[in-house]
């Protein structure tokens, strides 16, 4: 009677190895899912708003401003930075061959961004800012020019091109 009990002990160990190894190959699963979205980096600005208008040299204070605004939608962080076609000085417009054609006033003007409370001298250095809604938010910008005496008189110019890139 003992044999068959070992045999039969033998039999339902086998058994249960057998069961177990079946019993491995069990899975389960997951799905991983996401959205991948566009990068969104959108300017605006109002054309010829920054128009300093007619200016008298000598006369009260030597310092002219204008203010003006700039609209910048993105889902990123973002660079704001300023570029222009005269070295940052406003360059006389005149006919070509005259003797004051490309005079420059004496000092540089400057631009100012305010996007959190401190503004950023745009023609030294760049303005950065996040953004995750997607939606514009518009900024502070300021024109500023300081006049000399010694400033020849007449039309003066500069074109100002902004660059917004992503900035991680």
């Amino acid at each position: 009677m003992s044999k068959i009990l070992k045999s039969f002990g033998m039999a339902a160990l086998l058994v249960a190895l057998l069961a177990g190894t079946g019993m491995a190959d069990d899975t389960a699963g997951v799905t991983v899912s996401g959205t991948v979205e566009d990068m969104t980096l959108t300017i605006s600005t109002e054309p010829g708003a920054a128009a300093f208008g007619n200016i008298i040299k000598g006369t009260g204070d030597a310092t002219i401003n204008q203010d003006d605004g700039i609209g910048i939608t993105t889902n990123v962080g973002w660079k704001l930075a300023l570029t222009d076609d005269n070295s940052k000085a406003f360059k006389m417009q005149g006919v070509t061959g005259e003797s004051t054609e490309g005079e420059e006033l004496t000092n540089a003007y400057v631009v100012t961004l305010d996007p959190t409370g401190t503004p950023v001298v745009l023609t030294t250095t760049d303005a950065t800012g996040t953004s995750t809604s997607g939606s514009e938010t518009t900024f502070d910008l300021r024109y500023l020019q300081s006049l000399d005496a010694s400033d020849v008189a007449g039309p003066y110019t500069s074109d100002i091109t902004y660059t917004l890139s992503y900035n991680a």
